[in-house]
């Protein structure tokens, strides 16, 4: 599922592939982010992972999940 949001599918498309509430989708991409964050602070010991992390939050980070 956030695989395909990543992608940039629509919401719509990911909501129908994950079969979830709106809720509970926004809420799995929500935790997505926050795991990728944890990821995202080992810059030190892991640069390049690091900056996949961020680069994978700012995709998946969207509207309607979140609204700017």
């Amino acid at each position: 599922t956030i695989y395909h949001w990543a992608l940039g599918h629509s919401w719509d498309d990911v909501r129908e592939i994950a079969g979830m509430d709106e809720g509970d989708l926004a809420m799995v991409i929500l935790r997505t982010a926050d795991h990728l964050r944890q990821i995202e602070s080992l810059t030190d010991t892991h640069p390049r992972l690091a900056a996949s992390a961020r680069q994978a939050i700012d995709i998946i980070l969207r509207e309607p999940v979140l609204v700017e």
